[in-house]
């Protein structure tokens, strides 16, 4: 099987890079981590970084960074999966591999920049309102720090997108589609459920580094992260929905060819003048038209089962529990 096409900046820093994947996720986090430090070493003093839980807050954009170049092999990896399940099923006509999977994945640089701004105006826009009424270097720091939180976020978002429009792209393709057979279409799911997991596990790690609990009572905070739910609700989904709408689509047809061949069969059945030679052949097939059309209803459209969309559920409420326990927390203990 060959090399997948680069869907991103940090597909093409993987695929190239000589060092392990941690050390360069390392890499990449160290400049985030060392500039705030920097900054308060030299204008406010350390003390003042440590002294509250502003260091934290500016944790968190580093811990994001290591946390998705760690995640983003893992993804490459189950994007592999839906092309090795899928290529069987796959009429390629006359079209290598290779060729196929670079008509498929299309890198957008211009889509990639434009995920990172969009990042940056809604992090301007959620976290600006207090810094402009108090601009002090810690506020401004700490700021800063959860824009890059949202850039960051949004690049993830992006590149979560990617992946489902180039494995619809492959769906796009002639295929032999077996209702009873959905083996290939597993790794769609499994993919699907590993992008929103690996999201709502960016959306945890935020609550439980970068949260404050005054953030609490700003509309800001439950606008935020609803938002991110839907994001993240959003991107199990579309990288599934043309999956379902491909064997919705077969089905219908199917039972609707099933259906076709019993009302023939039927007719023939009504119109006999007398019992003949073929009464038992009909009679079977009806009967086995009637077990296959049965069969075909019970067949799923969607490539993932109730435990998988159990754990995703699960995974939602999560956060949310964990921001509603710290409420209920700070009302019990109010004065």
């Amino acid at each position: 099987m060959s090399e997948l096409p680069s869907l991103s900046i940090l597909d093409d820093l993987l695929d190239d890079a000589p060092l392990p994947v941690l050390w360069l996720a390392l890499l990449l986090a160290a400049p985030l981590l060392a500039i705030p430090v920097i900054i308060f070493w030299i204008g406010p003093g350390l003390t003042v970084l440590f002294g509250t839980t502003l260091w934290r807050q500016l944790l968190l954009p580093p811990l994001l960074v290591i946390y998705t170049v760690l995640i983003v092999p893992r993804l490459q990896r189950l994007r592999a999966d839906v092309v090795t399940g899928l290529w069987p099923i796959i009429d390629a006509g006359e079209r290598d591999h290779e060729e196929l999977l670079r008509e498929v994945a299309r890198r957008h640089p211009a889509g990639e920049a434009a995920a990172i701004v969009v990042g940056l105006v809604l992090g301007t826009i959620f976290n600006v309102r207090g810094v402009i009424h108090y601009p002090t270097v810690p506020l401004i720091v700490a700021v800063v720090a959860f824009i890059l939180v949202w850039m960051i976020g949004a690049w993830i978002v992006y590149y979560c997108v990617q992946i489902a429009r180039s494995t619809n792209r492959l769906l796009e393709l002639p295929l032999t589609i077996d209702l009873f057979d959905l083996r290939p279409f597993a790794p769609i799911g499994r993919l699907g459920m590993a992008m929103s997991l690996a999201f709502f596990g960016g959306i945890l790690l935020s609550l439980l580094v970068g949260f404050n609990v005054q953030s609490l009572a700003a509309p800001e905070f439950w606008i935020a992260y609803g938002l991110l739910v839907a994001v993240a609700f959003g991107i199990f989904f579309l990288s599934m929905h043309r999956t379902h709408h491909l064997l919705a689509a077969t089905k219908a047809a199917q039972q609707e060819d099933a259906e076709q061949h019993l009302a023939e069969a039927y007719a023939i059945l009504r119109n006999r003048s007398a019992p003949g030679d073929g009464a038992l052949e009909l009679a079977a097939d009806i009967t086995a038209w009637t077990a296959y059309q049965r069969a075909l209803n019970e067949t799923r459209t969607w490539p993932y089962n109730t435990r998988a969309l159990r754990t995703l559920t699960i995974t939602v409420l999560s956060p949310l529990a964990l921001g509603a326990a710290r409420l209920i927390g700070i009302l019990l203990t109010a004065d």
